[in-house]
């Protein structure tokens, strides 16, 4: 399977522990400026970086570094791309391999803004820019400091479901491991109308890719992020390569999986399984068991006859001699 991931399949493999994502940002202040990442147009918005600013994604910690905002999406949803996409940054701050970064995407579509804080809060970080000064043919723009605050709570979706998958950067294919969380269409962020003309004005759309970068295939967390634990069932997530190798079955930083288990508890099946094999091995040796318990009887009385026999024979011979 290649990047960018299009979503269109009716089911996916359903993760819980590994793929479990809990966040509570504090609120921050913020330079929004046009960039260029994963070599394309964006608008980029700074976060602070500061101890109260930490989430965890399958028992790593992660700090977040900002967001980007781009005309059309990466991914796509039973083919089709989304009018833009919102991607939140962070980098590992514990952890190795797949621990290094986190993306969670968000799909951008064009709606009452009003209705979500999200969405509210995305429009009024496009519209800190202006196509006057952000001319869309430049790669870059001067910084602007936000008006207010922002928070990334009022952004990211709570208890929706997502997406999740293991790769490279996009486009790319010899870049740093990277895990994705990608939320479904229906937890898509609303911009207002105006925003969105504001954001085709400044920024490029997304350019379809010259290369594709592997990735392992997606998983589907159904509880959201931030489910409470009473809330959860516990269903094994094992990601695969295309090869089929297992890329992780256990917390990336070594923590134990819920249940006190490095890994997923066996199924039902691997124990009915195993209680075949020993009722087996435990009927087998009761047979033996019991088969020489048998021959040991018989010889006993076998012996006992041979040695009665003798002496009665015995004492013929000396009742004859005596005569």
């Amino acid at each position: 399977m290649n990047s960018p991931i299009d979503f269109s399949a009716s089911s996916y493999p359903s993760c819980t522990a590994t793929c479990k994502f809990e966040f509570s940002y504090a609120e921050s202040v913020a330079t929004v400026i046009k960039s260029k990442i994963f070599d394309q147009q964006c608008i980029l918005a700074t976060y602070d970086t500061n101890s109260a600013n930490v989430v965890t994604y399958n028992g790593i910690k992660y700090r977040p570094d900002g967001c980007l905002i781009y005309n059309s999406s990466f991914h796509t949803y039973s083919r089709q791309k989304s009018a833009g996409e919102l991607i939140v940054f962070h980098s590992g701050m514990e952890g190795i391999g797949a621990g290094k970064l986190l993306l969670v995407c968000i799909p951008i579509q064009v709606g009452d803004s009003k209705t979500s804080s999200g969405g509210e809060t995305v429009s009024r970080l496009i519209n800190t820019l202006t196509p006057a000064n952000v001319p869309l043919a430049s790669d870059s723009s001067d910084r602007v400091s936000l008006n207010g605050n922002y928070n990334f709570s009022n952004i990211i979706p709570k208890n929706a479901p997502y997406y999740t998958y293991i790769g490279n950067q996009f486009y790319s294919t010899t870049s740093d491991t990277i895990n994705y969380i990608v939320f479904t269409e229906e937890s898509a962020l609303k911009i207002s109308s105006t925003a969105n003309t504001n954001l085709k004005k400044m920024v490029k759309p997304i350019k379809p890719p010259v290369t594709s970068m592997p990735v392992n295939a997606p998983s589907k967390n159904m509880l959201g992020a931030n489910a409470t634990s009473s809330n959860q069932l516990y269903i094994e997530c094992k990601p695969t390569g295309d090869d089929g190798v297992i890329l992780y079955s256990k917390s990336l930083s070594g923590q134990p999986l819920e249940g006190g288990e490095d890994s997923a508890a066996p199924s039902a099946d691997v124990f009915s399984m195993r209680n075949k094999y020993l009722l087996g091995l435990i009927v087998a040796i009761l047979a033996l068991l019991f088969v020489g318990l048998i021959l040991a009887v018989v010889k006993f009385i076998m012996n006992r006859n041979n040695g009665g026999g003798a002496g009665s024979g015995g004492t013929g011979a000396g009742a004859g001699a005596s005569s």
